[in-house]
């Protein structure tokens, strides 16, 4: 009875720490989840840019580090363009470590764009978040090429 009692004292103990470790290893990796699943990069898109999935829909981004201009095409999750018209966009640029909020305009069909106030240096983050004329939001996350 000793020994039972000794034994399965020593299994609860080992049990709530093994609990705890899971549970503390859970929490370290839950801020990294949406982080993953918002840059979710499904590939280079129509217009060559690189493509990134935001629910039902794509973002595309259109320039880099090159360029004087960020544009944007939005598309639907077959990758055919969605009408630019109604969709209230800002982009947030954080480089050099402040952040910048760029107003995105409609331009031509489906493209949104916006002039950063400096040049896009390679690896700035740029986060697009959309408001589109259905009410819906969709957000994509980008690093520049």
């Amino acid at each position: 009875m000793i020994v039972y009692i000794f034994i399965s004292a020593k299994f609860g103990a080992f049990a709530r720490a093994a609990a705890n470790a899971f549970t503390f290893s859970l929490l370290g990796v839950l801020p990294l989840l949406p982080t993953a699943s918002a840059r979710a990069d499904v590939g280079v898109g129509i217009n060559g840019g690189i493509l990134a999935d935001a629910g039902a829909y794509h973002v595309e981004f259109i320039g880099g580090a090159a360029d004087a201009v960020m544009m944007f095409a939005v598309s639907d999750e077959r990758q055919k363009p969605f009408s630019a018209g109604g969709i209230s966009a800002y982009a947030i640029v954080a480089q050099n470590g402040q952040e910048t909020r760029l107003r995105l305009l409609p331009e031509a069909d489906n493209l949104l764009a916006a002039l950063p106030t400096s040049p896009l240096l390679t690896g700035t983050t740029v986060l697009i978040v959309a408001k589109l004329a259905t009410g819906e939001t969709l957000a994509a996350r980008f690093v520049s090429p």
